[in-house]
């Protein structure tokens, strides 16, 4: 009996001995795979590897020794594994919600509640993870775990950028949980959500707090890092280096002294220190090669010759270096961005200003919305919207500079002509006979050539300058106004500015659709870029619009109202819509090539609108009733045939059917006679 107990022992502990191990083998695998880096945040694929060979010793465990006292141990760390591994969180909530169902007194239940939050978090479910923690820290059983699962709420709230709400319970960790090992990471998050914020003094306030309490003094280091930040956002450039350089002594990573050399260089850029500055940021570049550090380096540095040095060239190549140093940075779009702005700079600065050319003025709005949108520089576009009002002045000294050219070249024509010769409104009359008149000599032939010649082009540039001067008197310039109007009230809440460049406009372009934009902009109305007379215009129209289909003849009437004013803004759309309805609706072919006449002769400039025509009519006949007509007789040619087609088959059925009742009849005959 003793052998047999002492075999049956062996024999437990031979057992015991193999789920152990099974289990420690999946610890080991597990463990390893939690060393590992992350990549984008995600497990690399040794780790991936690791954990699934942790999950098939788990599996070992949990079929083969069910009753052993690792079982929830291994379905425990089965469930992480499919967590970690980021493929399958389904699965991991499953494997994490069995251990809370079967083993419900298990050590390990309030953490499987708080992955499974996690996990929905990953599938973003939001909501319910949000749910199952907020009641998980209401239970006082869970106590333990509040300052964790606080901590995985206020950053989860980071991300969907919710700060206050990350703040409130970043601060729940700090003020309730002190001695918590996630006050740490409390107090530094909140520290760098408050710098976020641009709440420099709030962040200065509770990291300086931090600083007080018992913690690791490469712990405090950090936190005197985003100090410096701080004081260096708040433009306080000498504390900022001072903490800065006090922070650089105490640090050995060489990450971590490059990435606080950072600040340094970018205080002596707020000290007007240059070049000290550009020294700094190649030193960290060189020595930080294909990094996040080097990329953010390139980035200042860029900012740095674009906006204060102006060296546009080199800030365009460091802007471009960015993405070259690492292409996961954060500041990549940014820097992409700007290089495309310098490039728009370069542009505009290069070009000499055409005044007949539209690119040139787009270009200037566009840089100007740059600076608005994107950098952030207000003064900078309004500089570019006085310069925009400014060139009226070039116009102006160009027509000038145009019109006394053609007078001189006038005056040089008539006074080398004979008067005989001269005609004041036929100058190339006056040439010809110039020309062939043999009594006047070559040389004086030759200079009222050029004469004429300068004549003509002096004659067609003021043409077309005038036209584009209109242009830019009635569109470009006061837009230009408007907008720093609006620069003036929105961005920079200096309403005197916005009142003076208002009461300008309101002198130069009474009229104008910009000024009764910006009246409705500094009355704080819905502001649209219409006239009165605009307003008025298009609502006829519209009217006139939504009644074609539901009563023509008033929706004539409307329109005939509107042509009856040869200026009206609608009035080809008008004519073009009462044809439209004479033809489509009223089916009145003459009546409607009456009205399309009219637009194509009094309103040749339409192109949209006589385009749209010219696709049914070309001046003389409807082409696509034409082909309506062919195409009817077609159909109907189909229909025909298939009718007949049809007929044939019907009939030959309906033999077929004769012979079967024929056959039928027969048959009943035939049974009949038999069976008397």
């Amino acid at each position: 009996m003793k052998k047999i107990f002492i075999g049956l022992t062996i024999l437990m502990l031979f057992f015991g001995c193999v789920y152990y191990n099974t289990f420690f083998n999946a610890k080991k695998f597990f463990d390893e795979a939690q060393s590992q880096p992350l990549v984008d945040g995600k497990a690399n694929s040794t780790a991936k590897s690791k954990y699934t060979k942790a999950m098939k010793k788990c599996g070992i465990v949990i079929q083969d020794y069910k009753n052993s006292k690792y079982v929830d141990d291994a379905l425990f760390m089965l469930a992480q594994c499919f967590y970690y591994k980021g493929s399958n969180y389904i699965q991991a909530i499953e494997k994490f919600q069995d251990l809370i169902d079967y083993y419900p007194e298990s050590s390990f239940v309030a953490e499987s509640q708080i992955y499974i939050a996690k996990a929905k978090f990953k599938q973003q479910r939001n909501e319910e993870a949000y749910g199952i923690l907020s009641e998980f820290v209401h239970n006082p059983k869970n106590k333990k775990y509040h300052p964790q699962v606080l901590l995985i709420i206020a950053t989860e709230y980071l991300e969907d950028d919710n700060l206050l709400q990350a703040k409130n319970y970043l601060l729940q960790i700090i003020n309730n949980y002190p001695k918590s090992d996630e006050v740490t990471k409390a107090y530094l998050t909140l520290g760098n959500s408050f710098y976020k914020d641009e709440q420099y003094q709030e962040s200065i306030d509770i990291l300086t707090r931090f600083l007080k309490i018992r913690v690791k003094k490469e712990v405090k280091t950090e936190a005197r890092y985003y100090i410096a930040l701080d004081y260096l956002a708040m433009e306080d450039y000498d504390t900022a280096i001072n903490i800065a350089k006090k922070v650089i002594k105490k640090q050995t990573n060489e990450h971590d002294i490059a990435k606080t050399n950072l600040i340094v260089a970018r205080t002596f850029i707020g000290k007007e220190k240059y070049d000290d500055a550009e020294k700094i940021f190649k030193k960290i570049i060189a020595n930080n090669r294909r990094t996040m550090i080097s990329a953010e380096a390139c980035y200042h540095l860029g900012g740095m010759l674009f906006q204060v040095e102006k060296d546009y060239e080199k800030a365009i190549e460091y802007f471009n270096k960015v993405k070259k140093e690492n292409k996961d940075s954060e500041y990549v779009p940014k820097a992409l961005l700007y290089s495309s702005i310098i490039s728009q700079i370069i542009q505009y600065q290069g070009s000499k200003l055409n005044v007949s050319n539209r690119t040139i003025v787009d270009q200037q709005f566009k840089l100007a919305e740059y600076y608005i949108e994107e950098l952030s520089l207000p003064d900078s576009a309004l500089v570019i919207y006085n310069n925009v009002i400014e060139n009226e002045n070039i116009f102006q000294a160009k027509l000038d500079s145009l019109q006394i050219s053609l007078s001189s070249e006038k005056d040089l024509f008539s006074q080398l002509t004979p008067d005989s010769l001269f005609i004041e409104d036929s100058l190339n009359i006056v040439l010809q006979n110039i020309q062939a008149d043999t009594t006047i000599v070559d040389s004086v032939k030759n200079i009222l050539n050029t004469a004429y010649d300068n004549i003509v082009k002096n004659t067609l540039d003021i043409k077309t300058i005038d036209q584009n001067f209109e242009e830019y008197k009635q569109i470009y310039i006061p837009f230009a106004y408007f907008t720093k109007i609006w620069v003036y009230k929105n961005l920079l809440q200096d309403m005197e500015k916005a009142n003076d460049s208002f009461t300008t406009l309101s002198q130069k372009y009474p009229e104008n659709r910009y000024y009764y934009a910006a009246v409705k902009l500094l009355n704080d109305e819905p502001v649209d870029f219409l006239t009165p007379l605009e307003s008025i215009e298009i609502t006829d129209y519209e009217e006139a619009i939504s009644l074609m289909e539901t009563d023509a003849q008033s929706s004539l009437q409307k329109f005939q109202s509107i042509i009856q004013n040869d200026n009206h803004a609608y009035f080809a759309k008008s004519l073009y819509s009462i044809g439209y309805i004479n033809k489509f609706i009223l089916a009145d072919t003459t009546l409607a090539k009456h009205y399309f006449d009219r637009l194509i002769d009094e309103k040749p400039e339409a192109n949209d609108i006589l385009l749209k025509l010219s696709k049914y009519y070309d001046g003389v006949d409807f082409i696509i009733a034409d082909k309506l007509l062919t195409l009817q007789k077609k159909e109907e040619k189909e229909i025909i045939e298939e009718e007949e087609e049809t007929f044939e088959k019907d009939e030959k059925n309906t033999e077929k059917i004769d012979d079967l009742k024929q056959k039928e009849e027969l048959e009943k005959e035939k049974k009949m006679k038999e069976s008397q």
